[in-house]
C-alpha cells in the first residue's frame, strides 16, 4: 500500500484458491465503498475496549478498493468501480487471479 497516495478505503478479502467468489464482497461493503467514492461517508468506530486512533472520519469522493488475497500470496487492489463492472459482465461467478491482475490498480505479493 505504500505506492498510494491518496486517501482511500479498503475491503480486505482471503482466498486460498486461483478465484474469489464475487458474492465474498457483500452488498452492504459494496453499497459503502460506492458511496466513498462518490459522496461524503461518517463513520464512527465503536469503542469496544481497543485503542483507537480515533473517534470517527469523514471521507469526501475518496478512493475505495477491494483487495484480494490468492493463494499464491499476491494481493491486488480493485477499486470498486471495476469490481462492480466485472462482476455484473462476467461470465464467471468469481474473479480469477489472472483477471484481477488485468483490472487491478494495484498488485504485490503479501509478505
Amino acid at each position: 500500500m505504500a505506492h498510494l497516495t491518496e486517501s482511500a478505503t479498503f475491503e480486505l478479502k482471503q482466498t486460498r484458491t486461483g478465484s474469489i467468489p464475487f458474492r465474498a464482497l457483500k452488498p452492504h461493503q459494496e453499497q459503502a465503498l460506492l458511496h466513498v467514492t462518490s459522496g461524503r461517508f461518517v463513520w464512527k468506530i465503536m469503542d469496544c475496549g481497543y485503542e483507537n486512533p480515533f473517534d470517527s472520519f469523514f471521507l469526501y469522493k475518496a478512493a475505495a478498493y477491494v483487495v484480494v488475497v490468492y493463494s499464491s500470496k499476491r494481493f491486488y487492489c480493485i477499486d470498486i468501480d471495476s469490481w462492480k463492472k466485472e462482476r455484473l459482465q462476467s461470465v464467471r461467478k468469481s474473479l480469477t487471479e489472472e483477471r484481477a491482475l488485468c483490472i487491478s490498480r494495484l498488485h504485490d505479493v503479501y509478505q
